[in-house]
């Protein structure tokens, strides 16, 4: 069973109702079932976090909400939100932004 981190960042960590850990921090490991994309996760953490289930994923997908980051990489660029998790992957999610 792969376990991945998940990390909160700006307002969406607010989004839970509860801190990710019990220390209080910001990030929480999540074993997940071998072959969970990150789009599933979305949905495991939005049934978690009901707050945050309302904002990220709705019922057709992902939002513009929530960018999501795996490793050093956009979701886009990592492989789109069909994108396999494995052991000791790195998800941050962060509030939506633009360039200029």
């Amino acid at each position: 069973m792969p376990r991945v981190t998940v990390e909160a960042i700006g307002f969406l960590r607010r989004l839970f109702e509860r801190p990710l850990d019990s220390r209080g921090g910001d990030r929480v490991a999540i074993d997940v079932p071998a072959g969970t994309t990150v789009e599933r996760l979305v949905h495991l953490l939005g049934d978690l976090y009901p707050a945050f289930g309302g904002v990220a994923a709705g019922q057709a997908g992902f939002t513009d909400a929530v960018q999501i980051v795996i490793g050093d990489r956009l979701l886009d660029l990592a492989g789109g939100p069909r994108r396999v998790l494995v052991d000791n992957d790195h998800v941050v999610l962060l509030p939506p932004f633009e360039g200029g």
